[in-house]
């Protein structure tokens, strides 16, 4: 299975791309699973996948639960802070 990530702000700026591919071997993959995946993958994401805001094919999920499917497109979109 392969899922497109597309990365938003500050991990942009970390992964000098704003879309990575990841590869998975099983059928069936929970988020959970894909944060996963993303830190054996590129392991310079390791530090703020805790943090960030998962959406799947452009709606956000709440459960690290959830599946998701082979051509998923999925943001990480790290927490936002500003404005007065």
């Amino acid at each position: 299975m392969e899922i497109s990530v597309q990365l938003f702000a500050g991990l942009r700026e970390v992964m000098e791309s704003d879309l990575l591919t990841v590869k998975l071997d099983q059928d069936i993959v929970s988020v959970a699973s894909l944060r996963q995946a993303l830190e054996e993958q590129y392991p310079k994401l390791k530090p703020y996948l805790s943090g960030v805001a998962i959406a799947v094919n452009e709606e956000y999920i709440l459960s690290d639960e959830s599946e998701l499917s082979d051509g998923d497109s999925v943001a990480l979109v790290p927490p936002i802070a500003g404005g007065s």
